[in-house]
């Protein structure tokens, strides 16, 4: 293989490797959620906030949820679960 051909090769196997990373989920994610998922429980237990109790059952429900979905491998829903969270919370960065 020389010239294009060689980096038409080379493209597809590129997107055949982010394929196979979108569908089997990042280890990134996987870190980011086990970050949020810790920021979540220590503002539960301390509400540096100090939002309603209402407002901290509701994110124990929704980090409940958020857990269930990573388990199953959805990694992208369960770390939006825990980023609502996070804003219900008024902590961390939310993205």
């Amino acid at each position: 293989m020389r010239g294009p051909t060689k980096r038409r090769a080379c493209k597809r196997m590129a997107a055949a490797l982010l394929l196979a990373l979108l569908a089997t989920g990042s280890p990134a994610l996987a870190g980011d959620f086990h970050r949020d998922l810790a920021t979540v429980n220590q503002a539960l237990v301390n509400n540096p906030s100090q939002v309603p109790k209402e407002a901290l059952d509701a994110c124990r429900t929704t980090r409940d949820m958020a857990i269930t979905l990573f388990k199953m491998g959805k990694h992208d829903r369960a770390e939006r679960r825990l980023q609502s969270c996070m804003q219900l919370l008024k902590i961390g960065e939310y993205r």
